[in-house]
């Protein structure tokens, strides 16, 4: 039977409702926790991660901060905190949490994950590429992390390296719809049509109705001069 004071059945309890996405009900139990112990920072951290799920980011950093001051170097609290900071857009404070959490774990692949995404959200793509380096060489060949550093690469308009990444990935993840439209889109820009042309006929074999592939097939044989196919792919989206 469940006993509502019992420190351990209050926390198996919560976990369970927090693992099966029942945050409300997680959110009740965290609430009798902190009654009892309301400086207890598994219970401040959990609450935090719960509103972290809910994207509720201002109430997150909260959470986060509040637990913070009770236990320092807190490299969860840090790297949670920094995530929510990037995406409330506060990019210098998202870096500063987790440079902090990253004097303590030199190698903590999330943290250097959202940093280089921050610097990369603040333009300074040369950070951010340190930092999916760094990621990639403790990771060999993550689709996540070779996605974000091919995004960087792309904004560059380092094509040749963007491929390289995005064909990594792609031997990885060979039905990745998402990644073989990118792909097919810096072929285009280096006016690599046939090679584009492949990747997207990939696209339209596993989702012939999807409209961006089509209208960028519509735009090479545009370009190409094969107007009756452009037609075509063009009359097909109309349909659509």
């Amino acid at each position: 039977m469940f006993e509502p004071n019992n420190d351990f059945a209050l926390k198996t309890h919560e976990n369970t409702f927090f693992y099966i996405g029942n945050y409300d009900k997680a959110l009740e139990d965290f609430d009798k926790s902190l009654s009892i112990e309301p400086n207890n920072p598994f219970y401040i951290e959990s609450y935090g991660s719960i509103y972290l799920a809910l994207e509720s980011y201002e109430k997150v950093i909260v959470d986060f901060t509040r637990c913070l001051k009770i236990k320092l170097n807190n490299s969860s609290a840090l790297v949670k905190r920094g995530l929510a900071y990037q995406k409330l857009k506060q990019y210098n404070e998202s870096i500063n949490d987790l440079n902090q959490l990253l004097t303590i774990k030199l190698y903590n692949t999330y943290a250097l994950l959202i940093r280089g995404d921050s610097f990369g959200y603040m333009k300074n793509y040369d950070k951010a590429l340190e930092d999916f380096n760094k990621t990639l060489k403790i990771v060999l060949n993550d689709v996540s992390f070779l996605i974000f550093r091919k995004r960087i690469y792309h904004i560059k308009e380092e094509y040749e390296s963007s491929l390289k990444d995005f064909n990594k990935a792609l031997e990885i993840q060979l039905d990745n719809i998402e990644g073989l439209k990118d792909h097919a889109e810096i072929y285009l820009k280096m006016t690599l049509y046939k090679e584009s042309l492949l990747d997207l006929n990939k696209v339209l074999h596993i989702n012939p109705d999807n409209v961006r592939c089509l209208l960028l097939c519509k735009r090479i044989y545009f370009t190409t001069k094969e107007y009756e196919l452009s037609l075509e792919d063009y009359d097909k989206v109309l349909e659509l």
